[in-house]
């Protein structure tokens, strides 16, 4: 099994186990154990016991849950960082700021280095590249689309025309107008969801016992 598997299923068991105690007395136990089950849910973990401190009725594993960052709030934290930066090194020049900019200097090659780090994985998971690309191929098609329009309705305004054919050109018009707004719905779809979270730790488990597995 995975570590990536094991870590998703071992939450699914945790939920699962931890609903069905509180459904059934029966499941509220370990088998040999005489404590209630505990589904312990602390910052950054999931711990399953069969409710003693230590031993055989104890911790069962421990879920050490994956760790994320907001994206787009960690750029704004980083920009005022680099904001406040540049305005001590225009103070410099009228009072002594030397000792603030030599640690804040410290400091800035490591943003920079995360920021573009995580610039790179935000962009590739959320697919920004394509995204742009197809935005920029929509616009491209409704200026063609806009112009055969136009096109349409100088025909359609002309006086050589039949009524055959100037509905037959209205029609035309008409289905440009659909195709216009079905491309838009489509890049809406594609463009619409964007997912803000970095994962920056993987989750995993500590398996400790398996006295919890037994029938």
């Amino acid at each position: 099994m995975s570590d990536r598997k094991e870590y998703l299923d071992k939450i699914q068991e945790f939920y699962e186990h931890k609903l069905r105690s509180q459904l059934k007395d029966k499941y509220s136990q370990c088998n040999t154990c005489d404590e209630k089950k505990e589904f312990i849910e602390e910052e950054g973990k999931l711990i399953y016991s069969c409710g003693s401190k230590s031993g055989k009725c104890g911790e069962q594993y421990i879920i050490h849950l994956a760790k994320y960052i907001n994206y787009p709030l960690m750029k704004q934290e980083i920009d005022e960082y680099l904001y406040y930066y540049l305005d001590l090194d225009k103070l410099k020049n009228y009072i002594d700021v030397d000792k603030e900019l030599k640690e804040l200097e410290k400091s800035i090659s490591n943003y920079h280095k995360i920021y573009n780090k995580s610039k790179k994985e935000y962009n590739k998971q959320n697919h920004i590249k394509s995204r742009s690309s197809s935005i920029k191929k929509m616009y491209s098609t409704r200026i063609l689309d806009k112009i055969k329009q136009q096109q349409l309705l100088k025909e359609i305004s002309s006086k050589d025309i039949t009524e055959e054919k100037k509905q037959d050109l209205y029609r035309e018009y008409i289905g440009i107008n659909q195709k216009i707004k079905e491309d838009y719905e489509s890049l809406v779809k594609e463009t619409e969801t964007i997912d803000p979270y970095l994962l920056i730790e993987e989750g995993s488990v500590t398996n400790k016992q398996t006295t919890y597995k037994a029938k």
